[in-house]
């Protein structure tokens, strides 16, 4: 739940968030996880949190989002060029996002 209005609060929430993740980092790095696994949940942890602000408080799970951009959003965010992100999407859903982001750039 991610709070909202009290400054002191999202302070506080962003610290236990800070500090869970870094125990995740530990408990990763004991068990010999490789460099990319730790920054691979990171970016998931910080796409996690931008969802979070997006949806202004309302559940993740109850939000409908077009899986097609949220795998594309997740593809570049982990940081993969665009001959490894057509091999991930598939050539018909990486045209077909890059034809829908066209469309919304050309629409503003």
């Amino acid at each position: 739940m991610r709070p909202c209005g009290n400054h002191r609060g999202a302070l506080l929430f962003a610290e236990k968030e800070q500090i869970a993740l870094e125990r995740i980092i530990i408990l990763n790095q004991k068990t010999a996880t490789t460099p990319f696994h730790l920054q691979v949940t990171k970016t998931l942890a910080d796409f996690r949190r931008e969802w979070q602000d997006v949806s202004q408080g309302e559940s993740l799970v109850s939000l409908e989002v077009s899986v097609g951009l949220l795998l594309s959003d997740l593809v570049e965010k982990l940081g993969f060029d665009s001959t490894e992100k057509n091999m991930i999407l598939g050539s018909k859903l990486d045209k077909e996002i890059r034809l829908h982001l066209s469309d919304q750039v050309q629409k503003t």
